[in-house]
């Protein structure tokens, strides 16, 4: 697993002092010195340490690592593959779905998995806030800009959330991509 120098351990006090001197900055739930850029593997390593190795960043936090979101959510969310039979213990601090992961749905980021962008899409259109016509415009842009980043259209992500078949809300997931995606 790779290393970033995350400031952890160290007293309030002195992490505020830090980051009011500017020498470091907030990423996630840690702080990070300031020579570090916010790159996939150091917002996997925020998003993901201390934490268990079952547990795969999804959803709004992995829109984060990939660079889709302009920031983290304010409850961090990841998936468990349901096959993994554990389950975490509820937290106020996170959000965990259980869900089928197909081949290609997870991909490894710093040594930890993160849902790939066709699958970060997909469960942002299955799971985001709003109505299938008009749901929330953050969500729409990280879709987008998943797409983008992940090299898939529209079609593809159609079928990626048919492929759920039976799963909840795949039919708002359907309307929202094309909502997403669909050329203006």
């Amino acid at each position: 697993m790779i290393a970033f120098p995350l400031l952890d351990g160290l007293p309030p006090a002195e992490l505020q002092a830090l980051e009011l001197d500017g020498e470091c900055y907030r990423m996630a739930e840690h702080r990070v010195p300031i020579g570090f850029a916010p790159t996939p593997a150091l917002r996997t390593i925020a998003a993901l340490a201390g934490r268990h190795d079952r547990l795969i960043a999804g959803l709004g936090t992995a829109a984060w690592i990939w660079g889709a979101a302009p920031e983290p959510p304010a409850t961090l969310e990841f998936v468990v593959a349901m096959d993994a039979r554990w389950k975490p213990t509820p937290s106020i601090r996170l959000r965990v779905l259980e869900t089928t992961c197909h081949p290609g749905d997870v991909t490894r980021v710093a040594g930890r998995n993160v849902t790939a962008p066709l699958r970060t899409a997909v469960d942002l259109a299955r799971f985001g806030t709003g109505t299938e016509a008009r749901f929330d415009d953050a969500t729409g842009r990280s879709i987008r800009e998943l797409a983008r980043i992940g090299g898939f259209t529209l079609d593809e992500a159609v079928t990626a959330a048919a492929q759920h078949g039976g799963a909840v809300n795949t039919h708002q997931a359907d309307a929202r991509l094309r909502a997403a995606l669909s050329p203006s």
